[in-house]
Order: structure tokens, then sequence, then C-alpha cells
């Protein structure tokens, strides 16, 4: 992309790396793809991330690597070191911009007028509601996400109706089947 694209601006967004993989690991929770506790979930992730197979029935991927990523790689995406220094050695400084996380939810206006600034765009007004950012949420009942994803029924469905139709109707489905995580401050020191 840097070769094709040599004036692209990039934000990068870093988010705490401890809240981020407890984040991950309730969302891949709610998804039905972790069954373990969240310390145990890191003791496996280094296994499941080399190994996918053996952890998970239902893996089919394209490009190895991906899957597991994504519903496994708690503590893996949460080292940003790497890619910023390739950013860093591959870039010029004034063609990316990082951000925390929690700067941008604690400071909406100001960040968002410093991204406005980084991409030569004027500053506009927005109305967001601050007080919602990112909420975790836990499901009503698992077996209906068991239906969804690893059923007769699934697979029947599968046959009869697209791929965009399915995503609708699977996102609709899990926000029924789900509420709003009451305890906000789950993850102790312990």
């Amino acid at each position: 992309i840097i070769d094709e694209f040599p004036k692209i601006k990039i934000i990068f967004i870093l988010r705490d790396p401890v809240t981020r993989a407890y984040s991950h690991y309730k969302m891949s929770k709610w998804r039905g793809f972790e069954t373990t506790e969240f310390i145990e979930s890191l003791e496996l992730e280094r296994n499941r991330l080399e190994n996918p197979k053996e952890y998970y029935k239902g893996y089919k991927t394209k490009t190895k690597g991906h899957f597991e990523k994504n519903h496994y790689g708690y503590i893996y995406r949460g080292l940003y070191y790497e890619l910023l220094k390739f950013l860093k050695e591959n870039m010029k400084d004034d063609n990316f911009k990082i951000i925390l996380f929690e700067d941008l939810i604690d400071n909406l206006d100001e960040i968002s007028n410093s991204i406005c600034d980084f991409l030569n765009i004027p500053h506009f007004e927005y109305k967001l509601d601050k007080s919602k950012s990112n909420e975790s949420r836990v499901l009503r009942f698992k077996w209906i996400n068991s239906v969804i994803k690893k059923s007769f029924f699934s697979k029947l469905i599968k046959a009869f109706i697209s791929q965009r139709t399915r995503r609708r109707i699977k996102r609709s489905i899990n926000k029924i089947n789900s509420k709003k995580s009451i305890s906000k401050n789950e993850l102790t020191q312990d």
C-alpha cells in the first residue's frame, strides 16, 4: 500500500492492551468461539494460534492466521510494537497518526479535530452519544447461538439464502438474543 500510495495517511488507534484483550475475550465468548475462562484462554492462546483446528471444529479459512487471530489472539493483537516500528521506518511522520483509544473516548471533540487537521479537512459538528463506546454484550440464551452457528438448520439456511441476507438475519438475531453487560469492570487485579 505504501509503495502504491506514498501520500496515504494512516490513523492507528491503540487501545490499552489489557482492556483490549479482555474486551476481545468477551466478544469471542459472546460469539460462541470461546468456551474457557479468561486466564485459561490466555494460557491457551499460543497453542490456539499455532493449531487452530484442534480448538475449533468448524475451522475454515483461506488465509492461515486470520480466523485464529480474530477469535483467540487476545494478547497477540495487542502487541503493537512491530507494526508501529514498520510505520516509523517506512512512512513519513506526517503520514501516520497514532491515537490512544482511551483519549478518543475521553476527549472526543479534541481528538476528532486533530484527525480533521491531520487529514486536512474542515472541522465539523457531529451528534454522538458520548456515553456509549464499544459496549460489551452477553448472550441471553446460548442455545440460540448454537442453532445459528452449528446446527443442521444453519446448514439448510446456507443452501437457500445468500450470504448477505444470512449476515443480516444473524445480526438481527444476535441483537435480540443479547443484552448489555451489566458489569463494566469484571476484570480485577487478582
